[in-house]
């Protein structure tokens, strides 16, 4: 039970750090979630979240028996919906802390509101650097964040690595036109791959693609792509990632694509592409492909799918993992 105490640990550590420990102390620890109930993203945080607490409260509880209980608010991958979520969990429901399945966007909109209420907060999904910045910059204001995920500048080695030695080396690709969704993620790293991996790789960026996350036909997307003289596809999407790669499948796109997929790492992927996602390639595989996990995260992806397998995700996100060990 030790590792899947770490989370909160941290909650408690931050809390007094911030002034409400005689809070935490008084009754019941009340623990937010904040995500969108829909996405494969947010069940996955979510469900991470209520193993945890469940597990806990069967032990006998926190910090002399107290139990812990769940607040939930649904954020809908909408901005205004995320603040008025944020803004429920901490007026409403009181929370003690919260733990976030959302998107970088969404958590860019609440954040204000976070300085504001005081609140600890993890966030099991969000990669923007961005928010680390603010973190360094203004200590005492953002103290109470914490991002247990690689952010964009960490996973930017990987892109950098996998465009050297694979895109341009083994591959012999020399130009690329990006796709990118219309996101704080999307433009986070479209800035990386451009200014960073393309120099490093010799790959020349012919065009930039930038497509609203409810796009739902991509012919003309792909068309202007296929006429661009580009030798590849770079995509970065992290919402709705699934249509994108259905349809260059579907509209059999002459040009191979890889890049930022993160509907690769679901185990719905094949499912959601109609069994045709090849050619598209991925860095990251779902988290038990390729290797043995370690017996606490293969504990709770037992249980995970026990319990929750029959509804998608059927098997849990990094996010997910992340929100059970707290990293």
């Amino acid at each position: 039970m030790k590792l899947t105490n770490q989370w909160l640990a941290t909650a408690l550590a931050a809390a007094s750090v911030v002034g409400s420990a005689q809070a935490l102390a008084a009754g019941a620890i009340k623990v937010g979630f904040i995500g969108s109930f829909a996405s494969d993203a947010g069940r996955s945080t979510l469900r991470g979240a209520e193993i945890a607490i469940d597990e806990l409260n069967a032990a006998g509880g926190v910090l002399g028996g107290k139990t812990i209980e769940l607040v939930k608010a649904d954020t809908r991958e909408d901005v205004t919906e995320g603040i008025k979520a944020y803004e429920y969990l901490a007026e409403s429901g009181e929370v003690d802390f919260i733990i976030s399945g959302s998107i970088d966007d969404v958590s860019l909109g609440w954040l204000p509101r976070m300085v504001e209420y005081r609140i600890p907060t993890l966030d099991t999904w969000t990669s923007y650097i961005g928010i680390i910045d603010k973190l360094v910059e203004d200590f005492d204001n953002y103290k109470m964040y914490f991002m247990n995920v690689a952010s964009d500048e960490a996973l930017a080695t990987l892109y950098i690595d996998f465009g050297k030695d694979i895109l341009a080396k083994k591959m012999g690709w020399r130009k690329t036109i990006i796709l990118q969704e219309d996101t704080a993620f999307g433009g986070a790293i479209h800035e990386l791959v451009k200014d960073v991996l393309a120099p490093e790789a010799g790959i020349e960026v012919l065009d930039t693609i930038v497509y609203d996350t409810q796009t739902v036909d991509f012919s003309p997307i792909f068309s202007r792509a296929a006429s661009s003289g580009a030798d590849f596809i770079y995509i970065i999407s992290s919402v709705n990632s699934q249509v994108v790669s259905s349809q260059y499948v579907k509209l059999q796109v002459p040009l191979a694509m890889t890049g930022v997929n993160a509907a690769a790492l679901g185990w719905e992927y094949w499912e959601d592409t109609g069994g045709a996602g090849g050619g598209i390639s991925v860095l990251s595989p779902v988290p038990s492909v390729g290797f043995e996990l370690d017996d606490a995260s293969k504990q709770f992806a037992e249980t995970y799918v026990k319990r929750y397998g029959d509804s998608r995700p059927k098997f849990p996100h990094f996010n997910g993992f992340n929100a059970y060990l707290g990293g």
